[in-house]
């Protein structure tokens, strides 16, 4: 009678061995917010990656930056239903199915196949610490980009930001490039038709003091990179009338 444990031993290892190979069975762990990272193993242009967040009621959200119109005041986002079974994601739109096989799967990293495309993501942490950091008021003070003249961009804590340029002696708001963003850790994304991979510096008092932004974009059909450097020249409260 011996033989009975290992026989339940070994029935077990092999339904683990299927699991393994099973999405479904890591279904919680792709509830949250992913970052598109490389396509067809490639570098994706900053301000061409896509955000998925996963919630529990098997509905995802796709966020991307909107046409560069100049007149887009959100974030585009899309909605959808998905579902997981074996190593198939699958999202439906409407009437509509597409299918992706998940080449990779951890609880940070997500690697999916396209057709003949395979697409990578990176999963943002729960703390989320820097959509906090960035609520703040920020003047630029050095940009790669000499066109680009010194602003002031004013993050809110309801996702929205105001944006300010110096003009005869005094900083003045422009409601025409107001708009939307989103951070995801390290990835901010803005309804101004730019994503920028972030980060945070001059710590003092528990408080960061200076930012800086970098992307790569495409122009003319050339990869650029750009960045902005940004610190922190009053407390919100105290120049909230500028």
């Amino acid at each position: 009678m011996r033989i009975v444990p290992y026989l339940c031993l070994s029935a077990a290892m092999l339904l683990l061995g299927s699991c393994a190979k099973d999405l479904s069975c890591y279904r919680d762990m792709i509830i949250g917010s992913w970052v598109e990272q490389s396509f067809d193993e490639q570098f994706v242009m900053t301000n061409l990656r896509d955000v998925y967040i996963f919630d529990r009621k098997n509905l995802v959200q796709i966020l991307r930056i909107p046409e560069q119109d100049g007149r887009n005041r959100t974030i585009d986002t899309t909605a959808v239903h998905y579902e997981v079974y074996c190593k198939i994601l699958s999202l439906f739109d409407f009437s509509a199915q597409q299918d992706y096989e998940v080449i990779t799967f951890t609880d940070s990293t997500l690697r999916i196949r396209m057709t003949n495309n395979t697409i990578a993501y990176k999963k943002a942490s729960s703390e989320n610490a820097n959509a906090k950091r960035i609520q703040n008021l920020w003047e630029m003070t050095h940009s790669s980009d000499p066109l680009v003249t010194p602003f002031r961009i004013l993050f809110e804590t309801n996702n929205t930001y105001r944006l300010f340029e110096y003009d005869n002696g005094d900083w003045e708001e422009k409601p025409d490039k107001a708009g939307a963003y989103a951070v995801f850790d390290t990835f901010l994304m803005t309804s101004g038709a730019s994503c920028w991979d972030i980060s945070f510096g001059g710590e003092e008092a528990e408080q960061y003091t200076s930012m800086n932004w970098q992307a790569v974009v495409s122009e003319n059909g050339h990869a650029i990179q750009k960045t902005f450097d940004f610190t922190q020249p009053l407390p919100v409260e105290e120049d909230a009338e500028l």
